[in-house]
Formats: C-alpha cells, structure tokens, sequence
C-alpha cells in the first residue's frame, strides 16, 4: 500500500471483510517487511512460496 495510505485502517479493513467472505481459508503472500502487519491482524504463517521469472527472449 502506498505510504500515504497506511495507518488509516483501510489494509486491516479489507482482511477482515476478506476473513468474513472465506468459506474455508484463504492464502496469500506478503511483501517481506510487512509480516508484522498481517500478524497484528491475527494472520499466522503458513506456506512459504515460490515464483519463476520469465526468462528474456
């Protein structure tokens, strides 16, 4: 989230409308650095993940 944003509630806002949707769980990634935001929203750590980039042609 850009930085004028942050600290307004609108990050925490949205994973509690995304925690009343989720009929089961729900997976997503974080941006290192922001692991404590999602832990103060009482996340927890799961999976951790992978991405290949595409090669250039």
């Amino acid at each position: 989230m850009l930085p004028a944003y942050q600290k307004r509630g609108v990050g925490s806002a949205l994973l509690a409308l995304a925690r009343k949707a989720t009929p089961t769980l729900l997976y997503f990634g974080a941006q290192p650095g922001a692991e404590g935001f999602y832990e103060k929203n009482g996340c927890q750590k799961s999976l951790q993940s992978y991405c290949i980039k595409a090669q250039p042609n």
